[in-house]
């Protein structure tokens, strides 16, 4: 596997697709299954990124 480049310098980071986007995904909640998309936008005026997402609906990346 390679390794994603990501903000929270995350090792086994991986690229996923979310509600039409493609994210780079660092984090899983254990109790809940979501996972943090570091790049997800959200809010507007600023737009800042970073969301927690329900796990099923995203689709992993697996690579090489």
């Amino acid at each position: 596997m390679t390794k994603v480049e990501n903000e929270a310098g995350v090792f086994f980071a991986r690229k996923g697709h979310y509600n039409g986007g493609n994210y780079t995904f660092t984090h899983r909640d254990p109790k809940t299954g979501e996972l943090w998309g570091e790049e997800i936008p959200v809010g507007r005026n600023p737009v800042e990124y970073g969301a927690w997402v329900p796990g099923e609906s995203v689709r992993l990346d697996w690579g090489n």
